[in-house]
């Protein structure tokens, strides 16, 4: 039997990316939170950034809305990990 219009029966969502290690975002590993909520300082926008649970120190990241570069500094260890997250764009 025909079909009377042209969309598809079964509608395909775009592949998405697996999260990092395979694991549902919010995973917690051994006791460390490896997805942090933070503010851009550009757009004002709150998102959600993976850091790696080794991770340390300080990296520069582009906010995912806006596009500009943020300065993320990792602070503490294991569960006392603080991330901070200022402008990189050279007027700090």
């Amino acid at each position: 039997m025909p079909r009377l219009n042209s969309e598809p029966i079964c509608k395909k969502r775009a592949p998405q990316p697996p999260s990092p290690r395979g694991l549902a975002p919010g995973v917690v590993l051994g006791g460390m939170r490896d997805e942090f909520p933070v503010t851009c300082p550009f757009c004002g926008e709150q998102v959600e950034i993976y850091i790696e649970p080794d991770a340390r120190g300080t990296f520069v990241q582009d906010c995912e809305v806006c596009c500009n570069p943020w300065r993320v500094r990792i602070s503490g260890q294991d569960d006392d990990r603080v991330v901070h997250v200022t402008r990189a764009d050279g007027s700090e």
